[in-house]
């Protein structure tokens, strides 16, 4: 892959992210701040809150109430998000 096309997709995922961040906004979800890392989790602390395997989990980021972002080759997740999706989804 070339830093062309590594350049681009990093564009991507970041318009993504913004994307997310502005549609939370505009429905008013915006509660915790999503700048802050700690509000962030790796894919092995989000199996800990949510009982899923990973390929659920990969499923389970198309519902719109699930705030994830891609950092590299790494997925982060939106902790309160998380709780959102473990009430609609798990009970």
């Amino acid at each position: 892959m070339s830093e062309f096309e590594k350049k681009i997709i990093m564009l991507f995922e970041m318009a993504l992210t913004n994307q997310q961040k502005i549609i939370s906004l505009l429905e008013g979800r915006q509660g915790p701040d999503m700048d802050d890392p700690a509000n962030w989790l790796n894919t092995q602390q989000t199996l800990k809150i949510l009982p899923v395997c990973v390929r659920t989990l990969f499923t389970l980021r198309k519902d719109p109430d699930l705030l994830w972002r891609k950092r590299g080759r790494f997925y982060q997740y939106f902790k309160p998000s998380l709780f959102i999706i473990r009430d609609k989804h798990i009970k």
